[in-house]
């Protein structure tokens, strides 16, 4: 896990170097990018990898990766090497590719996918609720029980 969080860091850290020196990039070149990254993480070949199929399904990631770069880019002393728990946190997003998913967390940090159409798939609960036991359970049975008709 320490490998994974350092080459993600790695890779953040040269993107967040480029465009503090040369600035945004494209849209369709941060996409491009942003799949080709997806799919070395994934272990499978890059050649061929639909940039907008893997942003239709990864969403959320995308959105959240997107507002972290461009965040921390403004942010003249922010040093991605301090942050590497981030990425692995934002790795959690891979799983609202399902449409049946939902994401809960108590992590503030994951309102940066707020642009996402998966975003309403994402619950944050305070950390009280998520300790206390009935509540916790309550919260939970409304969040994957089918709405009454």
């Amino acid at each position: 896990m320490d490998r994974s969080k350092l080459s993600a860091t790695d890779d953040f850290a040269a993107l967040l170097a480029s465009m503090r020196q040369y600035g945004t990039i494209a849209d369709d070149e941060h996409r491009r990018i942003f799949a080709n990254g997806v799919a070395h993480r994934a272990e499978v070949p890059q050649e061929g990898v639909d940039p907008n199929l893997v942003i239709d399904r990864l969403n959320a990631l995308w959105a959240y990766e997107y507002e972290h770069v461009v965040n921390a880019a403004r942010e003249r002393g922010y040093d991605p090497y301090g942050h590497q728990n981030d990425f692995f946190d934002m790795e959690q997003l891979v799983y609202l590719a399902h449409p049946d998913m939902h994401f809960l967390t108590s992590d503030q940090g994951f309102r940066r996918a707020r642009q996402s159409a998966q975003f309403r798939r994402i619950r944050w609960e305070p950390v009280h609720v998520l300790q206390n036991r009935a509540e916790a359970t309550r919260m939970m049975r409304a969040l994957v029980a089918p709405p009454e008709l």
